[in-house]
């Protein structure tokens, strides 16, 4: 029997994909405020393919087992979330139980019974199964108006089990067997329900296959070559061919190389979309994998070079070096995931009879790859980030920040496409990828899109800094701010406004922010994270502070949920992009006019110097959590005056009722109200150091000088 294409995470990089799972899990709940079940969902429904808000978030009291819901005109999917306690940690090995299948038979029982919606579910979940009946009863309409065969309509539904564990039981397995299909009939349309299990390997599959950008096989051999068949006759020239080719080969190619194939200037979030389900749904039959050919737009492949195989005038083949599919990337990954749902013989088929148009290009088959990709993309947009980053200011904040010993990626992948090939890279006058390389082996690289979204939240709109990632890129007037403009007064100053009507837009000078200050920004960040302490961190300090070692988990629980320490701790770890804006605030604050040129400053002081060349945080952590404060180290000592300022929150009642009525705290916390709070108790401590001394540990400094910021501007 012919083995098709392999799956599955290379076992020498299991471990350190679980590792980064943990992160995103982690920096969901920091982010959002979600607890681990909840943070586990989301980045599973992010992981697959799928955007919250273009769905149905259902998870909560009273959901009947549906957690999040999407329904499009072709079909639905249903999102049910089973983690585990994962407090220690992930445990790979987790097995299944029968139990974990409860939620799905409830799920099936409340989709055959569609005019009987629970009386008692929660809104979310009332409103997805209105919105899947009258999809279904449109589809069913349609048919009628067309006079067809209403025996011939049908409707996918698709039920996600997303676990976080290794496989089911042997028991759990059987039972699932029997719940993994259904049929049934609604208004006249045939309803095809199917559970599909996702275990942990098969999110790890997915974020290897999107973060694998090293021209690494899943050996981990290298490679970097892939081979397209031709079908038929080959149209081409000296630079460029035009041809039929198999579309397994591209299904082989992701499934061995992941996103590597998607050329770095455009590679995208592959989200689910209509496009994406009417390829899957082509390919999946026999008669449209024979007509896919004609009812395809085509991928469009650029590369380093190609060779041709067989006759000259007629080749069979092509080998193609580095290829990068600028458009088609989405029906790359729609035919790898139909493929994988079929059949063996029926995957035989789509081997033998599935082909798709391929326009190759070698270099300079075009004057702008850019071009080439804005003409060819039309069916799903591309990430406006990515169309960006040949934009001028892209190109010279490149240059500007390896002035300062940074590589700045401008697009997705950009500094693994460096270290294979420096030379390609003149903005950066020469310089190796050892240029950047610290002491302890790690490299000064920075995200554009982070450092956007942490200078956003620097000159004081942490709000849309976290609301608003998406749009950084997509918006000409947040664009333009972060990238093209210098505020001049903080967000504060602007009652946190951004509005395209705020003045915030027509005050600031038109001038580029400098990459120093952009940089601290984002190191900012990091420190917070490194300073408040973890979830697991502030809950076994909790534990151990109050004796509760010995307790049941409900026990600790109900013991945390009044302890003052362990709420201030929860909410700290909230609060990181906070803190950015914070810190942004005391330095316009202080600073005043020379806000921008005088930031980067901070690079000089003890903390940060490390961090800046060496991103050695060990001896913040080391000096913070040993309470030496050192007068001129200010980032340790800005960050106990904004623990204080975040502890005073929680002593004011009227605050504290509102964050715990509070449905959704990320919200409240990143709310107005309590931005503005936090800001003014920073004004009275500033007020208070100018009576008298207020003592405290970290504060010897603002006591000196009168002030937090007299102390500011002795120091910068």
């Amino acid at each position: 029997m012919d083995v098709l294409v392999s799956r599955g995470v290379p076992e020498s990089q299991r471990a350190n994909f679980v590792k980064v799972l943990e992160r995103m899990i982690a920096r969901e709940q920091d982010e959002e405020q979600l607890s681990p079940e909840a943070a586990f969902l989301s980045v599973g429904i992010a992981v697959l393919g799928f955007d919250k808000s273009e769905g149905f978030l259902t998870d909560g009291p009273k959901d009947y087992g549906l957690d999040f819901v999407t329904v499009t005109s072709e079909s639905c999917t249903i999102f049910q979330s089973k983690s585990v306690n994962f407090s220690g940690g992930i445990d790979i090995g987790f097995q299944i139980a029968p139990s974990y299948l409860d939620d799905v038979r409830q799920i099936k029982e409340v989709l055959t019974n569609l005019d009987n919606i629970p009386l008692d579910c929660n809104k979310q979940v009332s409103a997805a199964l209105v919105a899947l009946k009258n999809e279904i009863a449109r589809q069913s309409l349609q048919q009628v108006v067309a006079k067809e065969d209403r025996d011939t309509i049908s409707y996918s539904i698709s039920v996600m089990l997303l676990v976080m564990g290794e496989k089911f039981t042997p028991q759990a397995k059987t039972e699932f067997t029997m719940l993994e299909n259904a049929e049934f009939r609604y208004a006249d349309v045939t309803i095809n329900i199917t559970v599909m299990p996702i275990f942990l390997d098969d999110l790890l599959e997915e974020i290897w296959s999107q973060r694998n950008d090293d021209w690494k096989d899943r050996k981990g051999t290298k490679k970097d070559k892939v081979v397209l068949n031709v079908v038929g006759d080959v149209i081409k020239d000296a630079k460029s061919a035009i041809f039929y080719a198999k579309a397994y080969d591209f299904v082989e190619a992701f499934d061995s190389l992941g996103y590597q194939i998607f050329e770095p200037n455009v590679r995208s979030e592959i989200k689910s979309s209509k496009v994406n389900q009417a390829i899957r749904d082509t390919v999946s039959t026999r008669v449209g994998r024979r007509d896919f050919r004609h009812l395809n737009n085509g991928i469009t492949v650029v590369c380093d070079g190609y060779s041709p195989r067989g006759p000259k005038d007629a080749p069979t083949a092509f080998e193609i070096r580095k290829p990068g599919v600028v458009n088609g990337l989405q029906t790359v990954k729609s035919m790898h995931d139909a493929f994988r749902k079929l059949k063996h013989e029926e995957q035989l088929d789509f081997r033998d009879h599935c082909l798709v148009l391929c326009r190759l290009h070698q270099p300079d088959s075009v004057k702008r790859i850019e071009d080439l990709i804005k003409a060819t993309n039309n069916q799903n947009p591309m990430k406006p980030r990515n169309l960006k980053s040949n934009d001028p200011e892209q190109r010279a904040f490149e240059t500007l920040f390896a002035e300062q010993g940074w590589f700045y990626e401008r697009k997705e992948g950009s500094w693994n496409a460096f270290v294979s090939d420096a030379r390609g890279w003149k903005s950066l006058g020469g310089k190796k990828p050892d240029f950047f390389k610290t002491r302890s082996n790690g490299f000064r690289k920075i995200d554009n899109a982070e450092i956007a979204q942490n200078w956003l939240a620097f000159i004081g709109f942490s709000t849309e800094a976290i609301n608003e990632k998406r749009a950084i890129f997509a918006e000409d007037h947040l664009y333009s701010l972060i990238f093209l403009r210098r505020t001049v007064k903080h967000g504060f100053d602007y009652d946190f406004k951004l509005t395209k009507e705020s003045s915030v837009f027509s005050e600031a000078r038109e001038r580029s922010p400098d990459p120093g200050a952009m940089l601290i920004a984002h190191l900012v960040r990091e420190v917070a994270d490194r300073l408040a302490p973890s979830r697991k961190e502030n809950r076994d300090r909790a534990i151990k502070n109050l004796g509760l070692g010995s307790r049941s988990r409900d026990e600790q629980d109900r013991e945390l949920d009044v302890d003052p320490g362990y709420q201030k701790g929860k909410m700290l770890r909230g609060m990181l992009t906070l803190f950015v804006e914070f810190v942004g605030f005391v330095m316009y604050r202080s600073l005043g006019d020379r806000v921008h040129e005088r930031i980067s400053n901070l690079r000089n002081t003890p903390s940060m110097k490390s961090i800046f060349e060496n991103l050695d945080f060990d001896p913040l952590v080391q000096r913070y959590s040993t309470r030496n404060f050192d007068k001129s180290d200010l980032i340790i000592v800005l960050f106990a005056a904004f623990e204080h300022c975040v502890g005073a929150l929680y002593e004011n009642s009227s605050w504290l009722r509102g964050y715990n009525d509070a449905p959704v705290k990320n919200k409240y916390i990143y709310s107005v109200q309590t931005r503005r709070q936090v800001l003014e108790e920073l004004l009275e401590l500033d007020k208070r150091f100018g009576r008298t001394e207020w003592v405290r540990d970290w504060a010897d400094g603002f006591n000196e000088k009168k002030g937090v910021f007299n102390q500011i501007v002795s120091v910068l």
